[in-house]
C-alpha cells in the first residue's frame, strides 16, 4: 500500500493584493486558525458580488476543508459533509476558474496529494481493523484523487525524486478489489480484479486473481468469460497445474463418462504433466472400487488406472509417493479381485485345479509387480520425519500390503518382518 510523504504544507500565501475578506481568510489560514478561516469562507461565499472576483476563492476552500477533516474535533464545522470530497472539488473548481493554476503551482499541489494522502490512510486504517466498508468506500476516494492528479500531469518533488503516479497502479486496484471481495461486494472486486486481468499483468502476486476470475465466471454459468482468463492465466502462468484441472472442472464431477473424456483430451495436449496423471487415476480409482456395485466398465478402468499410475511414476519418479501409494491400493485390490475368482471355484477335477493355480499365479504377479512400488512408499515414510495421522495410517497400510505380498510368496520371516514393524508405526 501506498502513501507518499509529503513535507511541511506551506500555509503563508504571498499573494496580498486582493480583497480584504480574502486577505482575511489568508491569514487565518496562516495561523491555522480553521474555525475562523471556515467562518469566514462561508461569510465570503455567500456574497454574489466576492464570488464574482477572481480572487482563488476555491482554492482557500480547498486548504480550509481537507483542513478541518484531519481533527476530529473541528468535524462538526462540516455539518456532516465530507470534508475531502468537498476539498478535491473545490479545487477541481479552482483549476476551472485559474487555468494556470498559480496558488497550486507555488506549493506543487501539495493540498490535492494531501487530500489522497488522507483517504488513503483512512482505508488502510479501516483494512487493517477488518472494516472492510470503510477501507473500500476510501480507496475508491483516494483513488479518484489520483487518476485526477494523474490526468492533470501533476508531480510532487520529495526532495529526493519526482514522485508521479503510475500509468496503471496494479497495486491500488488490487486494494480496491480485495477490501470489496473482504466486503462481500464480489461483483465490484471483480470489476478492479478484471482490470488487472486485462491488461495481462504477471507476477507470482497476481496469479490468484487469474484463477479467482476463471472459478467466478464458471459459477456464473459465463463459460466465455471463464475461458478467457482460463487461456490469459496460462498464458501468464503456463507451468501452473491449476489451468489444466480447470479445464477438466467445466465438467461436474458426477458425470463420469464426460469427465473421463475430458481427462483424456486434456491429457492427450498435455501429456507429461505429473498431476494430471496422478488426479485421473485417483478419479478412476474412486470410481472403480468405492461404489457399493462395481461398474459395467471396472475391467477397463482398472487397466486405465495402471496406465496412468506408471506414467505417473515415470514422470515424477524419485518423488512420486501419491502414486506410488495408489498403485500399492489398485494392485493389491486386483489380488482380491484374482482371489474372489479363486474361490468361486468349487470342483475338484484337474482343470478346476488348473484354474486354481493359474490364479495364484496371476495373484503372485501383481505382488511381484506392486512390491516396489510398495517398498518405495514404506521408505517414503521411513524417511519422513513430520508425520502426520493420515501418513501413519498410508503406512500402515502399505506395511500390511508389503506383509500380504510375502505370504502369498511363502517368504514367511519377511512377511513378519513387515508385521512388527507396523506395530511399531505410532
Amino acid at each position: 500500500m501506498q502513501k507518499l510523504t509529503l513535507t511541511s504544507l506551506l500555509v503563508i500565501f504571498t499573494f496580498s493584493v486582493f480583497a480584504q475578506k480574502i486577505d482575511d481568510i489568508k491569514d487565518a489560514i496562516g495561523k491555522q486558525d480553521w474555525t475562523k478561516a471556515k467562518t469566514m469562507l462561508d461569510k465570503y461565499m455567500s456574497n454574489e458580488k466576492s464570488m464574482k472576483k477572481n480572487e482563488g476563492i476555491w482554492y482557500y476552500k480547498s486548504v480550509i476543508f481537507n483542513e478541518l477533516a484531519k481533527d476530529d474535533n473541528l468535524k462538526p464545522l462540516l455539518n456532516g459533509v465530507d470534508g475531502r470530497q468537498e476539498a478535491f472539488e473545490a479545487y477541481k473548481k479552482h483549476l476551472e476558474a485559474d487555468p494556470k493554476n498559480i496558488l497550486g503551482t507555488l506549493e506543487q499541489n501539495v493540498r490535492l496529494f494531501d487530500i489522497y494522502n488522507g483517504y488513503f490512510g483512512l482505508a488502510v486504517a479501516g483494512f487493517n481493523s477488518k472494516n472492510y466498508d470503510v477501507a473500500l468506500e476510501n480507496f475508491e476516494k483516494a483513488y479518484e484523487v489520483e487518476k485526477f492528479i494523474r490526468e492533470k500531469g501533476f508531480t510532487y518533488n520529495t526532495g529526493t525524486s519526482e514522485f508521479s503516479f503510475p500509468a496503471f497502479d496494479t497495486s491500488m486496484i488490487q486494494n480496491i478489489a480485495s477490501a470489496a471481495y473482504n466486503a462481500k461486494k464480489e461483483d465490484q472486486a471483480v470489476s478492479y480484479y478484471k482490470q488487472i486481468a486485462d491488461a495481462k499483468i504477471g507476477g507470482e502476486d497476481y496469479l490468484n486473481i487469474y484463477q479467482y476470475l476463471n472459478e467466478y465466471y464458471a459459477k456464473k454459468g459465463d463459460q466465455a468469460n471463464a475461458d478467457k482468463y482460463l487461456a490469459i492465466g496460462q498464458e501468464l502462468y503456463p507451468t501452473n497445474y491449476y489451468w489444466l484441472q480447470a479445464q477438466v472442472d467445466q465438467v461436474s464431477e458426477d458425470d463420469y463418462p464426460k469427465r473421463f473424456a475430458k481427462y483424456e483430451e486434456v491429457i492427450a495436449k498435455n501429456p507429461d504433466s505429473y498431476l494430471l496423471h496422478y488426479n485421473y487415476a485417483v478419479e478412476l480409482f474412486n470410481y472403480a472400487y468405492t461404489s457399493d456395485a462395481k461398474p459395467a466398465d471396472y475391467k477397463a478402468v482398472q487397466e486405465k488406472i495402471e496406465t496412468h499410475l506408471k506414467k505417473a511414476v515415470e514422470l515424477k519418479k524419485d518423488d512420486a509417493h501419491e502414486a506410488n501409494i495408489l498403485m500399492s491400493r489398485h494392485l493389491y485390490s486386483l489380488t482380491f479381485d484374482l482371489g474372489e475368482e479363486q474361490r468361486a471355484i468349487k470342483g475338484q477335477t484337474p482343470a478346476d485345479q488348473k484354474k486354481r493355480n493359474d490364479l495364484r499365479d496371476k495373484i503372485n504377479q501383481k505382488f511381484d509387480i506392486m512390491l516396489p512400488y510398495a517398498l518405495a512408499s514404506f521408505d517414503y515414510y521411513s524417511n519422513k520425519t513430520d508425520l502426520r495421522a493420515s501418513d501413519k495410517a498410508n503406512w500402515k497400510l502399505i506395511a500390511e500390503i508389503i506383509s500380504a505380498c510375502y505370504d502369498s510368496k511363502k517368504m514367511v520371516d519377511k512377511a513378519d518382518e513387515y508385521r512388527e514393524k507396523m506395530k511399531n508405526i505410532h
